[in-house]
């Protein structure tokens, strides 16, 4: 069976078509992870200093801590693997600035 040439350059446009929509598809949602991993920095790093500011932290604390205190008032959930985000997570304010421990935020190298 002899295939046309229309068929086999309509192949081929179908084939680069669905590799292209691919691999907008995981820009795009890389993209928005990594916009989800600064959003919840941010609001983690704020509120933490939020607290040491107003001294109601000191020295080391967690997300947890945060989460008892009322700087922050819902879950956070990680959007990498949908789990909730640690609530042991370390928090440090040395020299005015907030050291999070981000080891669970880490993306994983496998693409």
């Amino acid at each position: 069976m002899k295939i046309s040439g229309f068929k086999l350059v309509s192949l081929v446009v179908c084939i680069l078509g669905f590799y292209i929509g691919m691999k907008t598809y995981i820009i795009r949602n890389d993209n928005y992870i990594n916009k989800r991993i600064y959003a919840i920095e941010s609001q983690v790093e704020y509120k933490a200093k939020r607290c040491y500011i107003e001294s109601y932290c000191h020295d080391i604390v967690t997300i947890d801590d945060l989460y008892k205190k009322g700087y922050i008032k819902s879950e956070i959930v990680n959007p990498i693997n949908g789990n909730l985000l640690n609530k042991n997570t370390l928090i440090k304010y040395i020299n005015n600035s907030i050291e999070i421990d981000w080891n669970e935020l880490e993306k994983p190298l496998n693409k």
